[in-house]
């Protein structure tokens, strides 16, 4: 891959910045010095400028002159200017084409060979070339084309893509046979929109045949990533479903050169227009398992802020696979669990955190359930919300009962709001399960305020005999195991008609 090797300076996250960087290099012969300093202190929009720039200075260098020299031979007859214009060469036929109209410069064109206006394609103002080419015939622009591609000259014949018709560009990609050629045109285009009308017009058969070039080679599949994520949504997704389509051992390739390369910044952005069926099937690849892979996808979609795109994700692969990615964000700092749950907070993804919880081991639950955020009532308001209407309240009990005293007293709280509507369906969660009251118990055994016992008492004081039997049972069996639910339980027996509604 040029200039984005494992060890080379323009191996930078971004992956937009990767692509312009490379980009770059094509066309200016740059140190790696250069390279690591562009690719630390720019962005890719910058780079882009300097690119488009160094790219308008070639063209227009001499311009002035050229154009002169171009209209003190206007005056010769077409027939005299064609045959001097091999003689003059394609360089300067290529920068005078400004000074001739272009009704007349394409009459002069049908006049040269194929080569020739190869050639001067190659120095050609995609600007100055747009008049001429549509006046010049489909078969002309074609044979010139392919003598263009089979010369690797892909910059080229993106400026061309950019300029012509598109009748033109039908005529142009069915012509091109090479399937990786025309990938690498579409990766140096510029027009997006044009871009997006050209893969508009591809069949499936071709399609699938790109699809399949840029799978076999490992140094196309970053120009295939960067040609999908600039099209339209329903062009990405329709590209997206042919590459979940490829075979087992096909789609274990592309896990292996996406983490070589890494390029998970765009791969997660293309599983995200991937059809839910296929996410079985992509998800549990036994190479996705692979602790490196894990851990670059974690950091990738943390760092690039797509982990809403990750959790996303989770819900459609198996139980083992959600275990591995929870486990792998704790074992990292704090700050990048806590980045997680925000993620899962702006992302609305916060029942599948709470999926992801119950699979972790009570370490593990203490430490995710005792991180700041998990406290912050802005946070527990959206996770208790997520839990009753999604039908995770058993859930959420087992991540209360893990958090801290600051948190379980803002989740009562919460609980007492539009008349205790959630504590009332925590107890009707409760009966439902086998360990319901003891869940409840521990959650509710750690309310450390005492202004929250009176309206959690009317509540309890609610309930029929037997549920409150079994809730002050739950609370004895805790007590008696640990004495933190003393205080609550006693709270509990100081209030008068305990055992009467």
């Amino acid at each position: 891959m040029t200039a984005l090797t494992k060890n080379s300076p323009a191996m930078v996250r971004d992956f937009a910045t990767r692509i312009e960087l490379e980009k770059l290099a094509e066309i200016a012969a740059l140190e790696p010095t250069t390279l690591d300093t562009l690719a630390h202190q720019e962005t890719a929009t910058s780079i882009r400028r300097l690119r488009f720039h160094l790219e308008a200075r070639r063209f227009h260098r001499q311009q002035r002159a050229l154009t002169l020299f171009g209209r003190s031979l206007r005056w010769l007859p077409v027939r005299w200017q064609a045959r001097l214009a091999p003689r003059i060469g394609a360089l300067l036929c290529a920068r005078m084409l400004g000074a001739i109209h272009p009704y007349k410069a394409a009459r002069i064109a049908r006049r040269q060979t194929p080569a020739f206006l190869a050639e001067c394609t190659r120095y050609v103002e995609p600007a100055a070339a747009r008049p001429l080419l549509s006046q010049l015939p489909v078969e002309l622009i074609q044979a010139g084309t392919l003598i263009l591609a089979e010369q690797g000259e892909y910059r080229t014949l993106a400026r061309l893509a950019d300029a012509v018709s598109l009748p033109a560009i039908r005529a142009l990609a069915n012509s091109i046979k090479d399937d990786a050629a025309l990938l690498n045109i579409a990766f140096h285009m510029d027009d997006m929109a044009q871009l997006n009308k050209i893969v508009l017009m591809l069949d499936n058969e071709r399609i699938e045949r790109i699809v399949h070039a840029s799978v076999m080679n490992p140094s196309l599949w970053h120009k295939a990533l960067w040609v999908v994520i600039n099209l339209d949504d329903s062009l990405i997704a329709r590209l997206a479903n042919r590459v979940a389509e490829r075979s087992i051992k096909d789609l274990e390739q592309l896990i292996t050169i996406t983490q070589q390369q890494q390029l998970w910044a765009p791969m997660l952005q293309l599983l995200s227009y991937v059809h839910p069926r296929h996410y079985r099937k992509i998800l549990n690849l036994p190479s996705l398992h692979q602790q490196p892979v894990m851990q670059a996808l974690v950091d990738t979609a943390l760092d690039q802020d797509l982990a809403g795109e990750l959790l996303g994700l989770m819900q459609y692969t198996s139980q083992t696979y959600q275990k591995l990615i929870a486990t792998t964000i704790l074992e990292q700092d704090v700050q990048v669990a806590e980045a997680a749950l925000q993620a899962a907070y702006d992302s609305h993804h916060l029942d599948v955190i709470l999926d992801m919880a119950q699979l972790l081991t009570d370490c593990q639950k203490d430490r995710l359930a005792q991180l700041d955020i998990a406290s912050d009532r802005w946070f527990l308001e959206r996770l208790m919300q997520t839990a009753y209407a999604t039908g995770k309240l058993g859930a959420l009990l087992d991540f209360a009962r893990h958090m801290t005293p600051d948190g379980l007293n803002a989740v009562a709280e919460l609980s007492l709001k539009d008349d205790g509507n959630l504590i009332e369906a925590l107890l009707d969660e409760a009966r439902k399960r086998e360990d319901g009251w003891e869940l409840l118990g521990d959650a509710l055994a750690g309310v450390m305020e005492t202004s929250l016992m009176a309206p959690i008492y009317d509540i309890y004081r609610r309930q029929p005999a037997e549920d409150r039997a079994a809730l002050a049972d739950a609370l004895d069996q805790l007590a008696s195991r640990t004495g933190f639910a003393a205080f609550f339980k006693g709270s509990l027996d100081a209030r008068p008609d305990n055992s009467t509604d």
